[in-house]
């Protein structure tokens, strides 16, 4: 069975002079010009979100050195909060290429990318336009991260056939999943990180194999933990009840005899757009549940303005509940757990923003001085 287009089943090597297999060229040329690694990653991410097939960044030499060609793709391809970057992108591509032009009358180097994509600038157009419809037909305003992902899950494995025509790209993209409603195992994948991460539920699209084959699936997070989530085995198992739905790392595949998803291991796994899912970090800031999911299981508590966790209630706190509010308004997701964004919402409003920093702020000054109160009777004026 074949799980990912050619692209993310081989990896991909990137170094200076690099050339991969071309696509076709777009009718326009589109040229950028960046003074470093991160914004010339800023303008790759740019040229890819549009679906351009052929753009130059132009750089200066004293940023092309060691690894800076294989830094500037992972810094684009990294998580930004928003549903159409990070993953989204990453799974998108169908071939990719840079090649490097030397400027010798003014000292800089052209990097010119030839890049392929599973969907195009105007299937992107209309597979937003369907998300749009979906969102509001499933009523996820006022859910929690749960009934959130429990509502998409339920509408992806209803709604999307796995794909038995691989003649086109479009079965490797959430457009396919989406819009067509076929689609191999990445447009399962990448139809759920578009929908979860657009609704504030942090999401990653998770590599590995599936009966030791390439695979891929996602991790989502309810109550500050990660769980599994494989809609394309659910989809075509259709059974009465989910079984690849919030699993855990012991227990994904306990419920069917016979399968096995296995995760890191993969013929990819060696590549620079996949180290990401390998490294100490990830692990850190994804941590994944051991078991699934348990509805009845006792929540954790919320510590009411402790947003960092730490045990304390301080100016980090504030800190960290006005980058997320700078996140939201400038349309990423605010980078809270689901725990951290009830620990944030101190005023109890259901929006994070300045105010919240400020009560805290001010809590934290009146608690400086010696004075002994809880945050909730701060809050409630006792």
């Amino acid at each position: 069975m074949k799980f990912m287009n050619k692209l993310l089943a081989a990896g991909l090597s990137v170094c200076v002079l690099l050339t991969m297999p071309a696509v076709s060229a777009s009718a326009e040329e589109y040229e950028y010009e960046a003074s470093s690694v991160s914004e010339a990653a800023d303008r790759l991410r740019e040229g890819m979100c549009a679906r351009i097939n052929n753009f130059s960044v132009t750089v200066p030499v004293s940023i092309i050195k060691g690894d800076a060609i294989t830094d500037i793709l992972v810094y684009a391809l990294s998580e930004t909060g928003k549903s159409t970057e990070g993953d989204y992108l990453r799974w998108n591509l169908s071939s990719y290429g840079c090649k490097i032009v030397y400027n010798k009358f003014d000292g800089t180097y052209t990097l010119n990318y030839t890049i392929g994509y599973n969907s195009t600038a105007q299937q992107e157009k209309l597979l937003t336009e369907k998300l749009e419809i979906i969102k509001k037909n499933l009523s996820l305003d006022g859910n929690t991260n749960y009934e959130k992902i429990k509502k998409i899950y339920g509408y992806i494995v209803n709604n999307v056939n796995y794909a038995t025509d691989e003649t086109g790209t479009e079965i490797f993209s959430a457009y396919g999943a989406g819009v067509d409603g076929e689609a191999v195992c990445q447009g399962y994948s990448l139809l759920m990180y578009r929908l979860l991460t657009e609704c504030d539920v942090p999401c990653r699209i998770i590599p590995g194999t599936g009966n030791s084959a390439n695979h891929a699936w996602n991790i989502a997070e309810a109550d500050g933990t990660y769980y599994f989530l494989d809609s394309t085995w659910d989809s075509q198992a259709k059974a009465k009840n989910f079984l690849f739905f919030m699993r855990g790392s012991e227990d994904m595949d306990s419920l069917v005899t016979g399968n096995s998803h296995t995760y890191g291991v993969w013929s990819a796994e060696s590549s620079p757009l996949y180290d990401d899912y390998l490294s100490e970090e990830f692990a850190e800031k994804y941590p994944i549940s051991e078991y699934a999911y348990d509805i009845n299981s006792p929540k954790p508590e919320i510590n009411l303005g402790d947003v960092d966790m730490d045990g304390y209630i301080d100016s980090s706190d504030a800190s960290a509940v006005l980058l997320a509010y700078s996140r939201v308004s400038t349309g990423k997701t605010s980078g809270l757990n689901e725990l951290q964004k009830k620990s944030s919402d101190v005023d109890g409003n259901k929006i994070i923003n300045s105010s919240d920093a400020s009560v805290i702020l001010s809590y934290y000054s009146d608690i400086s001085t010696g004075k002994k109160i809880s945050i909730y009777d701060f809050v409630n004026g006792n």
